[in-house]
C-alpha cells in the first residue's frame, strides 16, 4: 500500500493510523524492525550509523510524511509529532539539513515548514529552522541564532503567558525560512528587507504580528535578519510610530539603538512632526539618533507647519544641533511671511552662527516688529554694528525694540549712546515701563546730558522762592537719585536735591540719595 506521501508502508496491527505505518515504514528502513521505537533511540541509531546513499531521502519522506499527515489527522496526531519532535531534537544537523535538502520540490519544502511551525514541538522548530537555513544555503547569522537561543530558553522556561508569546516568535522563525526559500541563491537578505520596506506591498509577512517580535528582541538585546524584516513590515504599514514607542520602553541596549538608528530617517521625522499632537519623546529620538541629518525635517516643519506648537518645538530642537545648521536655514530668509524671517534670524542667534552684517540689516526697517527685534539682535552681537544697532532700537517705537536695545546697553553701552537716551527718555511716546531701566543706565554715564534726565526726573520744579522741589516718591525718583549721588555728589543741583532726599522721613529715599559705600 502507498501512502500520501509516495512511499510503500507495509500493513500494520488494527488501530494504529496513518502517522503510526509512516514511522514504521522509517525505523524499517533504517534498520530497525520495532516500530515502536522511541524518537530519541531512533535518532541515536542513525547518528551512529554510516549514511545510505537513501537515508536522506528515507527520512525526508518520514518527516516531511508526518507533518501533512498531522494535519489530516489532527485528533489523533499528538503522540506521533511528541515522537517526531524527539527525533529531530536528538538528530544530528547534518542529517537533518541532509534529508530536507534532498526533496528538490520548493513548494513541498514550503508547505513542510509551514506544517512544521504550526504542528512540531518548540525544539524540533528550533532544530527545523537551523536546519533549513542550511539545506537552503541561507546560514542564520549569528545575532539570529543568539536570538533563537533566548526566544527558545523563554519558550522552555517561563510562566505560560510568555512562554506563548516565545513560541509564536519561534515559528516564525519558520515562516520566515519559507521567504528564504523562495529566493534565488545568493541574493542578499538585508537588500531583500531594504527593497520591501520601500516597495508597495511586503513579500511575505514575517508573522501577523511582527511587533511581538521587536519587543523580545529589544528585551534580549539581540538584532537579526528577522528583526529587520519585521521593523520593515511595521514601516510599511505605517506603523513607525509604534516602533519609537517600543524604543522608548526598551532598555539602553545596542539592540535599541540599533533599532532607532535603523527607523530614524529624514522621512520618519517628517511623519512625525506631521502629526497633531507631535511625539516629541518620539521625535527627540530620531534626532539624537541622526544628528545634523535632522536638520532639514525639523526645518521644513519649522517653516511649513500650522501649528504652534509644532513650529516651537522643531525650533527647541534644531537650536541645539548647532552653527552647522546656518547653511541650512540662512536661505529661508527669502520667505516673505514674517514669522519663518523671525524664526531664523532667531536660530541664527540661538546657535551662535558666524552672521554678516548685511544679512541681518535687511531687516532692520522691517514693518513687523518681531523681524527688526531679532535683526537688531544679530547686530548687537557684533562689535562693528553694535553702537549703531543700540541706536535703532532706542529710537524704535515697538517695547519689544527698545527693552532688547536696552537690555544689551546694560553690558555693552558707550557714551555715543547717551544724547539719544536721554532725549528719547523725556519723548512722550518713549514706554513709561522702561524708564527706570533707562534712568539706572544714565546713572552710570558722567555726561552733563545724563545729568540734565536724571535732574528732570528727580525734580518737581521750584518754590515761588525759587528753591528746588524733590519729585514726589516714585520708582522714577529713586533711579534718578541712585544716578545722581554715584556721579554728582558735588554738583550744585545734584547736591540741592540729594540734601533734600536725605532729611525726609521715607528711608527709600534717603537710602537711594546716600553715597554708593557711604556708612549709615
Amino acid at each position: 500500500m502507498e501512502n500520501s506521501s509516495g512511499f510503500t508502508v507495509r500493513a500494520q496491527p488494527g488501530g494504529w493510523n496513518e502517522l503510526d505505518r509512516v514511522w514504521a515504514e522509517f525505523a524499517s528502513s533504517s534498520g530497525i524492525p520495532d516500530p515502536s521505537i522511541s524518537g530519541r533511540d531512533l535518532a541515536s541509531r542513525i547518528n551512529a550509523a554510516a549514511p545510505a546513499d537513501r537515508q536522506p531521502l528515507a527520512i525526508a519522506r518520514a518527516v516531511y510524511g508526518s507533518v501533512q499527515e498531522a494535519e489530516q489527522e489532527p485528533d489523533t496526531a499528538g503522540p506521533a509529532l511528541a515522537r517526531l519532535s524527539e527525533f529531530l531534537v536528538h538528530a544530528k544537523p547534518s542529517v537533518i539539513s541532509e534529508a530536507l535538502r534532498s526533496e528538490q520540490d520548493p513548494a513541498v519544502r514550503r508547505a513542510f515548514l509551514e506544517r512544521a511551525a504550526r504542528a512540531l514541538s518548540i525544539p524540533a522548530v528550533l532544530r527545523v529552522a537551523l536546519a533549513a537555513a542550511g539545506a537552503f544555503e541561507r546560514p542564520l547569522s549569528a545575532p539570529m541564532r543568539d536570538l533563537l537561543v533566548r526566544v527558545g530558553r523563554v519558550a522552555l522556561t517561563e510562566g505560560a503567558a510568555r512562554r506563548a508569546e516565545a513560541e509564536g516568535i519561534i515559528r516564525a522563525v519558520v515562516a520566515h525560512r519559507l521567504e528564504v526559500a523562495r529566493r534565488p541563491a545568493g541574493e542578499d537578505a538585508y537588500d531583500t528587507t531594504l527593497r520591501a520596506a520601500s516597495s508597495p506591498r511586503v513579500p511575505g509577512r514575517v508573522t501577523p504580528e511582527a511587533d511581538r517580535i521587536i519587543q523580545l528582541a529589544l528585551e534580549t538585546g539581540a538584532t537579526g535578519e528577522l528583526l529587520w524584516l519585521a521593523v520593515a513590515e511595521m514601516i510599511q504599514e505605517g506603523r513607525t510610530a509604534e516602533l519609537f514607542d517600543f524604543v522608548k520602553r526598551a532598555p539602553d541596549t545596542a539592540a535599541s539603538s540599533a533599532l532607532a538608528r535603523r527607523i530614524a530617517t529624514p522621512a520618519a521625522l517628517g511623519e512625525a512632526l506631521a502629526r497633531d499632537p507631535v511625539d516629541f519623546s518620539a521625535v527627540d529620538l530620531m534626532v539624537s539618533a541622526m544628528g545634523i541629518a535632522a536638520a532639514k525635517p525639523l526645518v521644513e516643519a519649522l517653516v511649513e507647519s500650522r501649528v504652534r506648537a509644532t513650529r516651537r518645538g522643531a525650533y527647541e530642537r534644531l537650536a541645539t544641533l548647532g552653527p552647522e545648521i546656518a547653511p541650512l536655514i540662512a536661505g529661508r530668509l527669502k520667505d516673505t511671511r514674517w514669522f519663518v524671517v523671525r524664526n531664523v534670524l532667531s536660530l541664527l542667534r540661538e546657535v551662535g552662527a558666524d552672521v554678516e552684517p548685511s544679512v541681518a540689516e535687511r531687516f532692520v526697517g522691517h514693518t513687523d516688529p518681531r523681524v527688526r527685534r531679532e535683526a537688531m539682535q544679530l547686530l548687537l552681537r557684533n562689535s562693528r554694528t553694535r553702537d549703531d544697532a543700540l541706536l535703532r532700537c532706542i529710537r524704535d517705537v515697538d517695547p519689544s525694540v527698545i527693552r532688547a536695545g536696552l537690555q544689551h546697553a546694560r553690558e555693552n553701552m558707550t557714551e555715543t549712546v547717551v544724547p539719544v537716551l536721554a532725549k528719547r527718555i523725556t519723548e512722550t511716546d518713549f514706554p513709561p515701563e522702561f524708564r527706570v531701566m533707562a534712568l539706572e543706565l544714565l546713572g552710570r554715564s558722567t555726561s552733563t546730558l545724563a545729568l540734565d534726565a536724571l535732574l528732570d526726573y528727580a525734580s518737581a520744579g521750584t518754590t515761588l522762592l525759587g528753591k528746588a522741589r524733590l519729585a514726589g516718591r516714585s520708582a522714577e525718583l529713586l533711579a534718578a537719585l541712585r544716578g545722581l549721588a554715584r556721579n554728582w555728589q558735588n554738583e550744585r543741583r545734584a547736591r540741592a536735591l540729594l540734601d533734600m532726599a536725605e532729611r525726609t522721613r521715607d528711608e527709600s529715599i534717603r537710602m537711594a540719595a546716600r553715597r554708593p559705600g557711604a556708612a549709615e
